[in-house]
């Protein structure tokens, strides 16, 4: 007793909880990076971060000139006027640029651009919100195994206390209804143990399947529920922050940027479109185009309608009150990550100092423990006294590793309010290589050619 009692002051004093190091073990580093590679959701952004990334690419292909093909035959069947004709064959090849179009070109590709940014974001948001559910999943498995062992040694408690009071009774130093007493909480002992595995069942269940595994497999974590300072100390610090790195924050500036643009191409539709093409056709009354006549075209063509009864300028206008639509949307958002940042840093704070306190009441109920125990043995205290110190000792160290459990998740809720970085950015990094070729030297060269 005296051996498990040290043990236990060690480990409340120690500020941490540590686990075993088991065989077939998982880190948290590994269950990030596994739910990273099969997490369905995350899969999902990846697909439409790339599928932006080739609208926007044919977006700015369009602008390039196009090269087109055709060929005809034609047979007269019948001419009122007599005589026959030969069947008459002709093949061209025209290649068109359009010229001018006001900016509309230009507009519609960097809408397409910024549309592939904010699947980029949307990615990472969705990876942050991952790594923040994978480290609240993995918190909440090792509290359930702590709290599980606790439930066993809690028990092991109780029956050693049964043993005694029942040595007791028999030498005539208690009442019976001591040993009683003892029985009933043994049951009640038990009975927090099915508990206490059923939590723990559910906890790797839980964690299992954000990993896309099964939830039954079995799963050791290599870990403890350490305390860790808190980086922010100030809540200013964290807000401005979260202004600079919170993604769904830069995914509504440029909303408000692709709503101007939107106003740009609305704008640009009521500009004349101006072509320039030049074609080379082959006429000849054989298939093979023998002895065939060629003719050359330069054509500079130019069509614009003046009239629809103000459609467009219904369309600018509703492409204005999306525009700022978008610039009352980011303000509220902004708002919101305000609420959102303090909610986190408070609840933190509070974590933090719950578990200060948690860790010198364990302190407490470890030696309080240990004072009815010997007061039992030299008949100074009653079993009552026994049973309660046992009690307050168990609920306190389990509230003791909630504490820490509840402390680390916040600082992982935090790290998400703030717009922490994790893993996952690394998966937009890997996808953001550098374009060579003819993409890359376009953008190169289109780029400066408009503005927003």
């Amino acid at each position: 007793m005296k051996k498990w009692v040290a043990t236990l002051i060690a480990l409340s004093t120690s500020g941490m909880v540590s686990l075993p190091v088991l065989s077939d073990t998982m880190t948290l580093d590994q269950c990030l990076e596994t739910a990273f590679q099969k997490n369905l959701g995350l899969a999902s952004k990846q697909l439409s971060s790339q599928g932006k990334r080739s609208t926007a690419n044919a977006a700015l292909l369009g602008m390039l000139p196009s090269l087109s093909m055709s060929a005809s035959a034609s047979d007269t069947v019948y001419n009122s006027v007599g005589g026959s004709k030969p069947d008459s064959y002709s093949s061209s090849l025209t290649l068109s640029q359009t010229v001018y179009q006001g900016n509309y070109l230009w507009s519609n590709w960097k809408k397409a651009e910024l549309a592939k940014d904010q699947a980029d974001l949307e990615t990472v948001r969705q990876g942050r919100q991952l790594t923040q559910e994978i480290k609240a999943a993995w918190y909440a498995y090792l509290e359930s195994i702590h709290k599980h062992k606790e439930a066993i040694e809690a028990l092991e408690r109780l029956k050693q206390h049964e043993k005694n009071a029942v040595a007791f009774y028999q030498e005539g130093r208690y009442w019976r209804n001591e040993v009683l007493q003892a029985q009933v909480e043994v049951a009640r002992g038990e009975q927090k143990l099915i508990e206490a595995e059923n939590t723990r069942t559910l906890a790797r269940s839980t964690l299992n399947q954000l990993l896309r595994r099964p939830l039954n497999t079995e799963l050791e974590p290599l870990g403890e529920l350490a305390w860790t300072p808190m980086i922010w100390t100030d809540l200013d610090e964290a807000n401005d922050f979260a202004l600079e790195n919170r993604s769904d924050l830069h995914k509504s500036k440029l909303n408000k940027r692709i709503g101007k643009l939107t106003e740009q191409t609305t704008a640009y539709s009521y500009y004349p479109k101006v072509t320039l093409s030049s074609s080379m056709t082959m006429s000849a009354d054989n298939l093979s185009h023998e002895d065939s006549t060629t003719t050359g075209k330069v054509m500079l063509s130019a069509s614009w309608t003046p009239w629809e009864w103000g459609k467009t300028g219904e369309e600018l206008a509703a492409a204005r009150q999306t525009t700022e639509s978008y610039n009352l949307a980011y303000d509220e958002l902004v708002e919101s990550v305000m609420l959102e940042v303090q909610k986190a840093f408070l609840t933190a704070v509070e974590a933090d100092k719950k578990v200060k306190v948690l860790k010198k009441a364990l302190e407490q109920s470890v030696e309080n423990y240990r004072v009815n125990q010997v007061r039992y043995r030299e008949q100074l205290g009653t079993a009552t006294d026994v049973l309660d110190a046992q009690d307050l000792l168990t609920s306190t160290r389990n509230d003791y590793i909630g504490a820490l459990s509840s402390y680390l998740t916040a600082l992982a809720s935090m790290d998400l309010a703030v717009g922490q970085k994790s893993g996952a950015d690394a998966l937009i990094k890997n996808t953001e290589v550098e374009q060579e070729g003819l993409i890359g030297g376009l953008k190169k060269i289109v780029e400066p050619l408009g503005s927003e």
